[in-house]
């Protein structure tokens, strides 16, 4: 069930044998924890795994086509991007959950989003689902993973004026 109540994040609620894993994975997903390491398939049709870019800090964007706040976001997901894309231990993947295929190419193309795209919908179904093993059921959510793989901070909904997830980045890489 999908709901888009506020102005800041979509709600998807999860039932059954999903549910109980969201459940469990929303709780176990937090600072210091190893991020789940996953492969899918890019916008451009190369594979994108997760573990490939270890060295670098790595921003996960979960969002989706049809989430008004997530498209806000991305006005504000374009120059956070803008900023980092040229350092050598950042890198930025947005991980859409969208079952219209062309809606969510038009999106990337529209909102100007030219970093790591891909998306979850063509992972299994269920427990093993990418925003499962995430535990996200928030639209937009941001997820900070170090270099060495751990998940640094999480970030559900977004909000420009408090963006712990920017304020996180600039201290660990400066402006």
């Amino acid at each position: 069930m999908l709901s888009c109540s506020t102005s800041t994040c979509c709600v998807i609620w999860w039932q059954g044998v999903t549910g109980k894993a969201w459940k469990k994975n929303n709780e176990g997903i937090k600072a210091g924890v190893d991020a789940p390491d996953f492969t899918l398939t890019g916008i451009d049709g190369q594979k994108v795994t997760l573990s490939d870019f270890r060295g670098k800090y790595v921003l996960l964007d979960f969002w989706g086509s049809w989430c008004g706040p997530c498209r806000e976001a991305n006005k504000f997901m374009v120059p956070l991007y803008e900023k980092y894309k040229d350092r050598e231990n950042f890198a930025m993947i947005s991980l859409a959950l969208d079952r219209d295929d062309a809606a969510w190419r038009k999106a990337v193309k529209e909102d100007g989003l030219t970093w790591y795209q891909v998306n979850m919908y063509e992972t299994p179904q269920g427990p093993e689902s990418v925003n499962v093993l995430y535990g996200i059921n928030l639209y937009p959510s941001q997820i900070l993973v170090s270099p060495d793989g751990k998940i640094l901070i999480r970030q559900g909904g977004y909000n420009p004026e408090k963006d712990p997830v920017g304020l996180r980045l600039k201290s660990l890489l400066g402006e």
